[in-house]
């Protein structure tokens, strides 16, 4: 059934592979199925390692894929989306490591009362030498159970082994994880101030350019304007008027001098 899976996945990962933003996305949500299949295994006390490793991997080509989106909003959501899921992965590999050693303890705690009497031995108090200076009654003899240290059985080393193996493949699972996220909140932290500092460039009012100085204005001289043909008529007219009045009066000073001339010949 898993192959089967996994040949449907791939399937769908071609579908979706038409952009690099979806293909990005689809590789998102197969980190987080490869977490919810360690999340399984880990659950039922199964071995895990390999599956583990498949999900740093593909935690891995996410972020490959998602470094592969032109639009840096885009780029920033899905880089929040696989962060937040590594926050998850490493939340939940922390408690099954605390849950195997728990439940490796409690194994051998079991194992060790299923043998009852192991490693103890009866050992007598010495009896008290008698004294002349008392005449105190003597404590009788007694066997007290005293534990001796012995070797744990075959089988809880075997536990103890197994379950150290377990917690060390998630702690390295969990280092790599986070390194990754590391990785990717500080692409992500670039790409924000690369986003504001364009915003901020676009808020900024640009300089409206100098208007182009326009000519001094400069009255031109406005053409004489020619007499009409009745206004040059009419200045003829009264300059030969003026002539005509001047020889008249001319003419009138002559006979009133002649008159005169004339009175004082007589």
């Amino acid at each position: 059934m898993y192959p089967v899976k996994r040949s449907l996945e791939n399937g769908v990962a071609f579908i979706v592979s038409l952009t690099p933003y979806t293909r990005a996305y689809f590789a998102v949500a197969l980190a987080n199925r490869r977490y919810e299949e360690v999340a399984i295994l880990l659950g039922n006390n199964e071995n895990a390692d390999s599956t583990l490793q498949e999900l740093v991997v593909q935690a891995g080509e996410a972020a490959s894929n998602i470094n592969e989106v032109g639009n840096s909003n885009q780029k920033v959501r899905l880089i929040t989306d696989l962060t937040t899921s590594i926050d998850r992965y490493e939340k939940g590999l922390s408690e099954a490591q605390q849950e195997i050693g728990k439940r490796s303890a409690i194994n051998i705690a079991l194992k060790r009362q299923q043998q009852p009497g192991a490693g103890q031995s009866a050992v007598p108090t010495p009896e008290p030498s008698p004294s002349v200076l008392t005449s105190t009654p003597q404590p009788s003899q007694t066997s007290v159970s005293r534990t001796d240290p012995s070797p744990a059985p075959e089988g809880e080393i075997e536990d103890d082994k197994e379950a150290k193996k377990r917690q060390r493949a998630i702690e390295k699972a969990r280092k790599e994880l986070e390194e990754l996220k590391r990785k990717l909140e500080e692409e992500k932290r670039l790409l924000q101030l690369q986003n504001n500092n364009h915003q901020s460039n676009q808020d900024q009012p640009q300089p409206s350019p100098s208007p182009t100085p326009s000519p001094s204005f400069i009255p031109s001289a406005s053409p004489s304007v020619a007499p009409s043909p009745s206004v040059k008529a009419s200045s003829n007219s009264t300059r030969l008027r003026g002539q005509h009045e001047k020889e008249e009066q001319k003419k009138k000073q002559e006979s009133n001098s002649d008159e005169n001339n004339e009175e004082e010949d007589d």
